[in-house]
């Protein structure tokens, strides 16, 4: 962890998720740092994927268009939907579009510094419920939040480059060695199932092209010999969708190594009474395969889930 150094006094900010803070720093609402507007509306026949200018939405990028909104650089706040609460960065010549709130600093305010303070403080949860979860920006505006000088608000930014560009190396890095991992682990299982253990077994012609070689004394046989039941997902319950019932697995569960209960993929369902697809429910040891998406993901059901969950084919 990075160890900062103290500064000579504190005092008590008054605000909670703050708490002590230099006494050389104000504590102000946050209306008085910055000016909150939405982005211009843009249809989405505008959005191009090769026009001049950049279009930025709540999440991010969304496309390029042939006109622009703002030019400079300003942080974005995602405006609607699931990630509400986001901060973004836009520089230069872009159209930020209805779903972004455009953040404008007032003087001696410094653009990133006031983009991390804002992510730093989980705007998402001053969303207000309706069909789809939106930023109170009243709301927002009347929060205190903690101001240095402008020139310790640009150290401040400064420092957080650099530091988040290094720790983003090393997280690149060690996604590298992961995917390298991932394919080791997968040749060392393909080579086991499909050659044995012994390497000096006798080998022949398995005249199967993908298969190659395998061990002299291995036999073949078709996968319908091997397997007790075959059956797909359940389909057509989406009517059925509840807050309780039995748990279905979607496709998004299954990885090519193993089944991932996210509360997100899954789906509560209440079947009718003596509705198809009983035998769908996930067993141990049960082989999954993916039909759709990740086309040909295959997992095996582990004691975590089985009797526990469905399998649900959309």
């Amino acid at each position: 962890m990075i160890g900062f150094k103290p500064y000579p006094a504190y005092k008590d900010s008054a605000v909670d998720w703050v708490g002590a803070l230099p006494v050389e720093w104000q504590v102000i609402k946050l209306k008085r740092v910055a000016r909150f507007q939405s982005g211009n509306f843009i249809t989405s026949e505008s959005i191009e994927d090769d026009a001049q200018y950049p279009v930025y939405g709540g999440n991010g990028l969304r496309g390029y268009t042939a006109a622009y909104t703002h030019e400079g650089e300003y942080a974005l706040i995602g405006r609607q939907g699931a990630l509400c609460g986001n901060v973004n960065y836009a520089r230069d010549k872009f159209w930020a579009s209805e779903h972004a709130v455009v953040v404008y600093p007032e003087a001696g305010i410094a653009t990133r510094w006031l983009g991390e303070l804002m992510r730093s403080m989980n705007l998402g949860q001053y969303s207000v419920s309706a069909a789809q979860p939106g930023l109170s920006v009243e709301r927002i505006v009347d929060l205190l939040v903690p101001v240095p000088s402008q020139a310790e608000q640009t150290q401040i930014a400064r420092f957080l480059d650099h530091e988040t560009a290094r720790i983003d190396a090393l997280i690149e890095e060690q996604q590298r060695l992961i995917e390298l991992l991932k394919e080791k682990r997968q040749a060392v299982i393909s080579h086991a199932v499909t050659k044995g253990l012994d390497p000096t077994v006798p080998m022949k012609g398995s005249e199967v092209e993908w298969l190659g070689e395998v061990p002299a004394h291995w036999t073949f046989k078709q996968s319908k010999y091997l397997l007790e039941f075959v059956t797909s997902g359940s389909r057509g319950w989406a009517e059925y969708y509840s807050d309780e019932g039995d748990l279905f697995f979607r496709i998004a569960n299954l990885t090519r190594d193993s089944i991932e209960p996210k509360l997100a993929s899954i789906q509560y369902v209440t079947p009718p009474a003596n509705a198809e697809g009983e035998r769908s429910k996930v067993k141990f040891g049960d082989i999954l395969i993916s039909i759709t998406a990740d086309l040909g993901s295959v997992c095996v059901a582990n004691d975590e889930v089985a009797e526990s969950y469905r399998c649900l084919s959309t």
